[in-house]
């Protein structure tokens, strides 16, 4: 697909605006700003000072007729685009850029715009749960939660949004309830689960099973997966605990729909010259993969935390953004997620950072990385 078609899929987005009273058409607005973070714009400042500069540029693949938009249409534009409708077309995107994305394992985990706490009306930073594909190191689909409600009330409506059947559904505690549950596998999906104190029956009873029948016994038990790991000054020994049990011999797990394992696991940490640590988690799955991918899903969960939150903050900006609008935050933390879709999908072997300022230096770089969708 040329620049030019790249840019054209944004025409397919409805435009919020009285048609009277625009002077910059939608598909010119979005084309600049996706290239403007794409490059580096942190702010709708800086995407208005990107377009001024590569005017020229622009001009040969988008109507530019009344010039470049300002800051000010920027933000009112992204504030008034449905983030539903933001997001679909991105999806639409992505599936052009990857061809179809199959994945054997889901992330769900939520992640707080820092910047975006508002004085006025002493409301929290915008809160938005995000789906994450392990495999590919990609972003799928992202909701906001309303203010002063849990990342549970927005689940069944992002896992809506997934193709989710044969796939493992990892979430951590904030969204283990069997009503979440219920839905994954209604969607023909596995879920898999962290136990907490929001879920003190379930917790106690893998603890109970797991001393009793693994932990408690006088002979050594084995784990079904040991991996060591040397990193940052510190040895982290993981080892992973796998039981296939019946729930009907459990009644306290039987809320858990198709439940079918129970998983410990024990980990280990040794500093020096500090004591020796050892942490026990659990979990609870309806899948039937093996302990050593489950024990490696697991692991792969906090994928989501170290290759999308923490790049976005570091790499991208997201926290020190400063919109506080809340449908302008949303569509602005959608654009950066897609947009690290597709530098990712670039195979050049140079970091993210390093690909955004080749793409900002050159404009047949910046190409190749839009032929890609």
């Amino acid at each position: 697909m040329c620049a030019k078609n790249a840019f054209e899929i944004f025409e397919e987005l409805k435009d919020p605006r009285i048609e009277r009273k625009t002077k910059h058409r939608l598909a010119t607005i979005i084309s600049i700003a996706v290239c403007g973070v794409m490059v580096g714009a942190e702010t709708f400042e800086d995407i208005e000072l990107y377009g001024h500069a590569k005017k020229d540029w622009f001009s040969m693949y988008i109507e530019l007729e009344n010039g470049v938009p300002s800051h000010d249409t920027f933000r009112r534009v992204f504030g008034l685009i449905c983030p539903k409708s933001f997001q679909d077309l991105f999806s639409k995107w992505i599936q052009l850029i990857f061809g179809g994305i199959e994945s054997g394992h889901i992330a769900i985990d939520g992640k707080s715009l820092r910047g975006s706490k508002r004085r006025k009306g002493n409301l929290d930073p915008i809160h938005i749960v995000n789906a994450f594909c392990c495999e590919n190191t990609c972003f799928l689909a992202q909701l906001a939660v309303k203010n002063k409600c849990g990342e549970k009330s927005v689940l069944p409506e992002i896992i809506d949004q997934l193709h989710i059947q044969d796939t493992l559904i990892s979430i951590d505690a904030g969204g283990c309830y069997p009503d979440i549950a219920t839905h994954i596998r209604a969607k023909k999906g596995d879920y898999l689960f962290g136990l907490k104190g929001n879920q003190k029956t379930s917790f106690e009873a893998a603890k109970t099973y797991f001393e009793t029948h693994v932990f408690g016994q006088e002979s050594v038990v084995f784990p079904d997966h040991d991996a060591f790991d040397h990193s940052h000054g510190r040895c982290v020994r993981r080892r992973v605990f796998v039981r296939d049990i019946d729930v009907n011999d459990h009644p306290v797990l039987a809320k858990w729909p198709d439940l079918s394992r129970l998983i410990a696991t024990e980990t280990i940490s040794i500093r020096d010259n500090k004591p020796i640590s050892s942490q026990f988690r659990y979990y609870i799955s309806s899948s039937s993969i093996s302990a050593d991918m489950l024990a490696r899903s697991i692991r792969n969960h906090w994928s989501i935390e170290n290759s999308l939150h923490w790049v976005l903050d570091v790499s991208l900006g997201e926290d020190a953004s400063r919109i506080r609008d809340a449908i302008a935050a949303q569509n602005m933390s959608a654009l950066r997620k897609f947009t690290l879709n597709v530098l990712r999908k670039d195979p050049k072997k140079i970091s993210l950072k390093a690909k955004r300022k080749l793409a900002a230096w050159s404009d047949t770089y910046l190409l190749s990385l839009l032929k890609l969708c």
